[in-house]
């Protein structure tokens, strides 16, 4: 379900941001056994300006973003003509970038922090799925809020209490049924939820046909 609600931010982006001017990284080990695996694939083999990173090749990834953020902070007040959107599927399967312990945070999860926060000032966005927010804090280190408080947008599917209250700000996503996720702008007033039915996944006709028409924007 968050693979699929993932694709289809992919693919929305792609659809309303011109290709000459923007570039994404998609970082995650998608197995065959999963159906959006195809979809994902079919999408960085049609379009040059998406790059698909296994986790073993994710950290390389991410220290080439990293040198790019510095050299477009260094850059300001100047501003970048391409935007950058980095997706993140899985960052609890990230075992190379976990850190020794759970409040040692690696290398890679260093970048991985700066990048979220320092980012979106410099046209570098960030879309991650994360299973827990404990899992954040075992790449970053230590607590995971600080990190989470650099996100405004926010999708929840079903989890636990502690989970739902520190993304949400209540027990709300405890609650949710299978096929249905919560979506919450930080910018709203507490207690502000939608709840959505993520898409279905496309075949590959409508993805390939939606391929087309992103080469035409």
């Amino acid at each position: 379900l968050a693979l699929r609600i993932l694709l289809a931010s992919l693919l929305g982006l792609l659809l309303t941001t011109p290709a000459q001017r923007s570039f994404f990284h998609i970082m995650g080990t998608l197995g065959p056994h999963q159906p959006a695996t195809s979809l994902f694939e079919a999408v960085q083999q049609n379009l040059p300006h998406v790059a698909l990173h296994t986790w073993s090749k994710a950290v390389e990834a991410t220290t080439t973003l990293v040198e790019e953020l510095d050299r477009r902070l260094a850059a300001l007040p100047a501003l970048p003509e391409h935007t950058i959107f980095l997706f993140i599927a899985g960052l609890h399967q990230w075992r190379e970038a976990r850190g020794s312990s759970p409040y040692a945070p690696s290398e890679t999860g260093e970048h991985l922090a700066k990048i979220v926060e320092h980012g979106p000032a410099v046209g570098i966005h960030t879309l991650m799925w994360v299973d827990r927010l404990a899992s954040i804090g075992n790449v970053t280190g230590g607590t995971p809020y600080d990190v989470l408080l650099q996100f405004r947008h926010r999708v929840a599917l079903q989890m636990g209490s502690e989970d739902s209250v520190n993304l949400l700000g209540g027990p709300y996503a405890t609650r949710l049924g299978s096929e249905r996720a919560y979506y919450r702008d930080e910018r709203w007033p507490a207690e502000v939820l939608e709840k959505f039915k993520p898409y279905a996944l496309p075949s590959s006709a409508d993805v390939q046909a939606l391929l087309a028409a992103v080469e035409q924007i």
